[in-house]
């Protein structure tokens, strides 16, 4: 699941006693999964994400930078993908609005990287048809999250747990949380939202001020030091060994 760390546990609940195998990203990630759902620790496989293995293959990145761009019509532009989590509850059409000028921050972007920007938007799955201005473009629709990922240079999200696998490329992340206090009163936190591997900002202001002083060195430090101390199984070899469990069963 991507929304363990946000707390929200509903439908894995569920479907709990059913499951043979879940899949764990992190020591960390097991425990909060053995203490949450009373998983049995026998049917927990402590080897990453098999969505995530593209992080770990320079040849997949390329084809698929490639791939996404060529989709998009996209050359060498600074692409910037705002993903935030969903608002709401399942089958309802609930949408924020973006928390921030789309146009004012694509400017600070192009000037902090120096290059021209290109600003996506992906929703979640259960929300509705959202129409967009000329400074985004919608890929709600894309197939494939990850992909999106791979060809993504800067993610904006607020609580969605993509920057955990988004934060393997080493790529920023700003976590815009403008609702903070709301949101963790609705569904809580696994973790402090300070710990993620992403840059915390509650307003327009903190994200523009975030932009400007963002120091790539210090934040790929803080990305080593947070998967460290999450003890991330992640390496890029999870599908050869879910693959193996699964035929060794059969």
């Amino acid at each position: 699941s991507r929304d363990v760390h946000g707390g929200d546990l509903t439908g894995i609940l569920i479907g709990t006693k059913q499951t043979d195998y879940f899949i764990s990203s992190s020591e960390v990630f097991t425990d909060i999964i053995i203490r949450s759902l009373k998983m049995d620790k026998e049917k927990i496989l402590k080897v990453g994400m098999p969505r995530n293995d593209i992080f770990f293959s320079k040849n997949d990145i390329e084809i698929i930078n490639r791939k996404v761009r060529t989709y998009l019509k996209l050359d060498d532009e600074l692409v910037i993908l705002y993903a935030p989590t969903y608002r709401g509850t399942a089958g309802n059409n609930q949408f924020n609005e973006f928390p921030f000028n789309v146009s004012k921050i694509q400017s600070e972007f192009s000037k902090k990287f120096k290059k021209p920007v290109k600003f996506l938007y992906r929703g979640h799955y259960y929300g509705g048809k959202k129409v967009f201005d000329d400074d985004v473009i919608d890929v709600c629709n894309y197939y494939d999250m990850q992909e999106l990922l791979i060809a993504t240079d800067v993610l904006i999200t607020d609580y969605s747990s993509s920057i955990w696998d988004f934060g393997l490329s080493k790529r920023p992340c700003f976590l815009v949380a403008d609702d903070l206090k709301e949101y963790d009163d609705f569904r809580g936190f696994e973790s402090p939202i300070d710990e993620w591997p992403g840059i915390l900002c509650t307003t327009e202001e903190e994200l523009i001020d975030n932009i400007i002083s963002y120091n790539e060195e210090k934040y790929v430090e803080k990305l080593n030091n947070y998967y460290k101390k999450m003890k991330s199984y992640e390496n890029g070899g999870a599908t050869d060994k879910v693959l193996d469990v699964l035929f060794s069963n059969k």
